[in-house]
């Protein structure tokens, strides 16, 4: 009996202690403006790197659908409709081994975003959302080209994981 009169209070303590610390998840908000229901857009690309618009566009819709628990929708169906930019993306050699070859890539990452609503109002946007990562070049026999599209691919979803977080912290 003591026992567990001891664990219930201790559970209690803890509840009430973390209740009051203010911690909450990052990115776990709402979104912008009350949305509930968005579509995502082909975003442009302003980039040579082929395929760079459908990347991020396709990554920014998962992370959405598991943010949202689904409420990606059609144009059609929803309440507010989100587009982007990729400004740019850079890739050069980090460092390089004896025979001159590539073992590290510096990629970066330029965006811009924006929300509007069904009426064309804007509820959310940002220019300039950047994003740095560092990848090691595999020594296999693929073409250059591959490797890029496989390093964006990974990037993307965490530049997507960071934009879903900076529209919902910010309301």
């Amino acid at each position: 009996m003591r026992q567990t009169l001891f664990a219930l209070i201790l559970f209690l303590f803890l509840m009430v202690h973390a209740s009051s610390c203010g911690y909450r998840m990052a990115g776990r908000g709402k979104l912008p403006g009350g949305v509930s229901r968005v579509s995502v857009g082909m975003f442009e690309n302003r980039t040579v790197q082929e395929e760079a618009g459908q990347i991020f566009s396709k990554a920014l819709v998962q992370e959405l659908v598991r943010f949202s628990h689904g409420n990606v929708v059609t144009k059609s169906r929803a309440q507010a409709f989100i587009s982007g930019v990729v400004r740019s993306v850079s890739m050069g050699a980090l460092t390089r081994s004896s025979d001159d070859s590539v073992l590290e890539r510096r990629i970066t990452v330029v965006l811009d975003m924006e929300m509007r609503g069904t009426d064309g109002e804007l509820i959310w946007s940002r220019r300039g959302i950047s994003h740095e990562d560092v990848c090691r070049v595999s020594q296999v026999n693929v073409t250059d080209e591959e490797v890029k599209k496989v390093v964006l691919g990974e990037m993307a979803q965490r530049v997507a994981q960071r934009i879903v977080g900076i529209m919902t912290d910010d309301f």
